[in-house]
Order: C-alpha cells, then sequence, then structure tokens
C-alpha cells in the first residue's frame, strides 16, 4: 500500500478521533486526459485546508468548493465534470469526482451527573453527540446509572478539567450540584476552545458569574458566547423539560443557527 494511502487512512481516523467536520473526494472515473487516475482521494476540511488531491489545478479548485457546500450536509455526491467545459482546463477529459461528508459525533462533556444530565444522556443519545459525564461523586458518576454515556468520570473537577481535551467541535454543559464547581468549571472553559458551552441557572446567577467572571479578567465578547440560563426558552422546569431545551439549543448550534437571540 503507498505511503500516501497510509497517511490518508490515519487523517481519517483523526478526524473520527477529533470528531472533525471533513469532506472526502473520490476520483471515481478518469478518462482522456484527466490529471488524476481513478481511485485518487482528498480530504478537505471546513477551513479549506486539504489533504492528498484529486488533480490540482482548476478541478481541484472546483472540487473544494463542491466539497465546502456539502460539509454540513449527510448526503453525498457523484458528480461529473467537463475540464474543458467545466473548468475551462486545456488538458480536456472527463472526471467523475465522488463527495462523501464525514460527520463524525460532537463531543459533549457534561458537568454534572444528577436528573438533568441523567435526562439529557437520553435525549441526545440519537442526535449525533458522544456524551462524558463528569462528576466528583461516585453515586452519580456510575456508568449503571448514565448507560448512555459514552463514559463517565468520577474525579475532583479541578482534577478532570486539566485532563480534557477541547478543540473547536466541543460542546459543554455545566449543570453541577454548587454555584461554586459551575464558577470554577465556567472560568475555565471559557478560555479554552469550544463549539457550544452553556450554565445552568437563573439570570440573577448569570448576572453574578459575568461580574465575577469580567473582574478576573475574561473578555466580555468571550463572555458573551455563553449560553447562559442554558436551553432553548420553552417552559417547563422538570429535568426532563430542561434537558429537552438543552439539547434543542446544542442541535441548532450544530446546524449553524444563532440562538442567542431567541432569549
Amino acid at each position: 500500500m503507498p505511503t500516501v494511502q497510509k497517511s490518508l487512512y490515519s487523517e481519517i481516523a483523526e478526524i473520527e478521533k477529533r470528531s472533525i467536520p471533513a469532506v472526502i473526494v473520490t476520483v471515481v472515473e478518469s478518462k482522456g486526459s484527466a490529471p488524476q487516475k481513478s481511485g485518487s482521494r482528498m480530504i478537505v476540511y471546513s477551513n479549506g485546508n486539504t489533504h492528498g488531491t484529486v488533480g490540482g489545478g482548476a478541478i481541484e479548485k472546483e472540487a473544494i468548493r463542491q466539497a465546502m457546500d456539502l460539509m454540513n450536509s449527510k448526503e453525498p455526491l457523484l458528480k461529473e465534470y467537463s475540464l474543458e467545459t467545466d473548468t475551462h482546463m486545456l488538458c480536456g477529459g472527463n472526471m467523475t469526482l465522488f463527495f462523501e461528508p464525514l460527520n463524525p459525533p460532537s463531543p459533549l462533556y457534561v458537568f454534572g451527573g444528577g436528573h438533568v444530565c441523567k435526562a439529557l444522556s437520553s435525549v441526545i443519545k440519537d442526535a449525533g453527540f458522544t456524551m462524558t459525564v463528569i462528576d466528583n461523586r461516585p453515586e452519580f458518576a456510575s456508568p449503571e446509572r448514565l448507560p448512555d454515556a459514552r463514559s463517565v468520570i468520577c474525579k475532583p473537577y479541578d482534577q478532570a478539567l486539566s485532563e480534557l481535551t477541547f478543540t473547536d467541535h466541543t460542546f459543554i454543559v455545566i449543570v453541577t450540584h454548587g454555584h461554586l464547581h459551575d464558577q470554577e468549571i465556567l472560568e475555565y472553559c471559557v478560555q479554552q476552545p469550544f463549539a457550544y458551552l452553556g450554565m445552568i441557572g437563573s439570570k440573577r446567577k448569570v448576572g453574578q458569574t459575568r461580574k465575577t467572571l469580567i473582574d478576573n479578567g475574561i473578555a466580555a465578547e468571550r463572555i458573551d458566547q455563553i449560553h447562559s440560563p442554558i436551553g432553548l426558552p420553552i417552559g417547563g422546569d422538570s429535568p426532563a423539560e430542561i434537558a429537552i431545551s438543552i439539547a434543542a439549543e446544542m442541535i441548532a448550534v450544530k446546524n449553524n443557527i444563532d440562538t442567542q437571540t431567541w432569549k
């Protein structure tokens, strides 16, 4: 097996591991003077970066553009290009490309394994998230109690935070049993990369938390990215209803819908 292919498969494994959105582009058929043969592959990332090639030049530029359009889609696409007509490449020939979106589950850290967490684990299990629950209480941080969670961590929150990996695709929900825990976790997480960061609490608690963060040197622009009070305003205050509102907000964010203006 060629080294370049091994490298590409390693990249795909990393995409799955880190839950990075990407599109694999494969040359299915190549006719005439097309620049790459069938089987050539390229990975296109959400920032436009690539790994591998389907031929370079105008056809590759068009393939990247098409892949970016499909980045948040779950539907693959098979498309044929006339290199002379569609991309104005003088070499001529035809290429058929297969676009395969990779949408691995988004990592979700839930701090606090109480009733809301338990309800949330059931609600989001088929919604494209892999859930890790962190709680410092053994009776709540139990895999038997939370069978829908991918993993359950029972450690002091400060220790667990230092061992977790955060990326631009990480979703974070803070629903612990104490305000001091919430504050500690929020202050750490808001300084990490994330896709979504939400904390449960009343408007009074949110106001106090915001003041504390500002006093501790956290930029207002960063604080504005926090979803708190957490969840969409659908009414209801039972753990199940709160979990549904949180799940709805996370799914909206995952689908690039601005929810901050709904509150």
